[in-house]
């Protein structure tokens, strides 16, 4: 039995007949039930299958730095599924049935404000990466008070470690202090920028690969 909560002209809940109604993001939505099938998946359905598995898998640690770095380009998506569709279409390499991820084109920020310009990394001795940028500040989509948000991941472990708002845009270096798990292994590093007001956000930008020491 559908139900309409709040009178003839709304939306309902539950089903009618064929019709299955339900709310998504303050959007009342009513779709057709869905038709069951017997008939075995297509390699292409499998194919999609496997390439959204895993970019959703690579994607779920991030869900904090993917929510303020898509937020601006949402809608009425979550940013989350924004930043899925996005990464499926540019990050997924190799065929069918080996995919792989291009960690070098992860992206989990995507906007309008001026990325942190001329991005460097170094080690430093101790698990440090020391991150640095230039900003000029003359730009209407480029403020001093911006944040700058750290990412890093070591595919060696498979993990990844994280910061945002670390420090503002006016600061133009950071230094990071790294799980000493991170030692010895490789660590490929990123950084972006959101406004002081979170509202906007620039690309990521992926810098460089690095040993920790």
């Amino acid at each position: 039995m559908g139900i309409q909560r709040v009178g003839p002209f709304s939306g309902f809940v539950n089903k009618v007949g064929n019709l299955v109604g339900s709310t998504w993001r303050t959007l009342d939505v009513i779709r057709a039930r869905p038709k069951l099938s017997n008939k075995p998946p297509t390699q292409a359905q499998l194919d999609q299958r496997a390439k959204f598995k895993l970019v959703t898998t690579i994607l779920a640690p991030l869900v904090s730095l993917i929510n303020d770095g898509f937020k601006a380009d949402s809608g009425i998506s979550t940013p989350m599924n924004v930043a899925v569709a996005l990464n499926y279409g540019k990050a997924i390499t190799g065929s069918s049935p080996n995919f792989s991820f291009d960690y070098e084109k992860l992206q989990f920020s995507k906007g309008n404000l001026a990325k942190p310009q001329t991005p460097e990394v170094s080690t430093i001795a101790g698990y440090k990466m020391k991150f640095s940028w230039i900003s000029e500040f003359d730009d209407e989509l480029e403020s001093p008070l911006d944040q700058i948000n750290f990412l890093m991941y070591c595919p060696d472990l498979n993990k990844w470690a994280k910061l945002q708002g670390a420090v503002k845009r006016s600061a133009k270096t950071y230094t990071f202090q790294m799980p000493a798990s991170f030692g010895g292994h490789e660590i490929m590093c990123y950084v972006s920028a959101v406004s002081a007001t979170s509202e906007k956000a620039s690309d990521s930008v992926y810098i460089a690969t690095l040993v920790s020491i």
